[in-house]
């Protein structure tokens, strides 16, 4: 057990000190486990074949953003400029958290209500992906933040701390579908003072 858990409990090492930085990872992981980890623990739905090859499909890209999130919020640990600030965190204060816990801690009525709870979470999880990058942009490359802002929903794939890979990587490439915007970059921001 000991062998297992502590390079999970190591990783979490270079965000000591980076309040900021520890503060939106640990918001990450809240949400990513309430919405992925919830429905093992509170649904029944889940047991019936063929909804977990459904829910296979529709988390598959929640877990390639998890990963692409664990690269930004190292790269963001190694390069913040602790340019924000709080004194105390009351996460259930953003709508999207209450959202979120709320539909994923509670039993689906059926399969179908299990996938749509997916959907919902997969677009606020990427919404949410969008937002805690532009809160590490605002510390560590606050002269792109504009930029970055003005150009509307981002590839949540191609994020990165690196502006010269940006244009290369599609972070710009038009949406088929924009997330809906239900104002969490306005309430993940109000938490934080400059």
């Amino acid at each position: 057990f000991t062998d297992a858990v502590t390079p999970i409990l190591q990783h979490v090492y270079p965000y000591l000190g980076r309040d900021l930085v520890a503060a939106a990872r640990m918001l990450w992981t809240f949400m990513n486990g309430w919405m992925l980890t919830g429905p093992l623990v509170f649904d029944r739905a889940l047991l019936a074949t063929t909804i977990l090859k459904e829910m296979m499909h529709a988390t598959a890209r929640v877990h390639v953003l998890n990963q692409k999130m664990f690269q930004l919020f190292d790269a963001w640990a190694a390069r913040s400029k602790r340019r924000n600030t709080f004194e105390f965190i009351d996460y259930f204060k953003m709508p999207c958290v209450k959202q979120i816990r709320g539909r994923h801690v509670h039993p689906s009525a059926d399969g179908a209500d299990l996938l749509e709870k997916f959907r919902i979470g997969a677009e606020r999880m990427e919404e949410l992906a969008q937002a805690i990058f532009l809160l590490a942009v605002e510390d560590v490359l606050p002269e792109h933040l504009e930029l970055l802002k003005a150009k509307g929903p981002l590839h949540t794939n191609a994020m990165s701390l690196e502006p010269e890979r940006w244009e290369k990587d599609g972070l710009f490439r038009r949406l088929s579908r924009p997330p809906e915007n239900t104002g969490i970059r306005h309430d993940l921001r109000a938490l934080f003072a400059l």
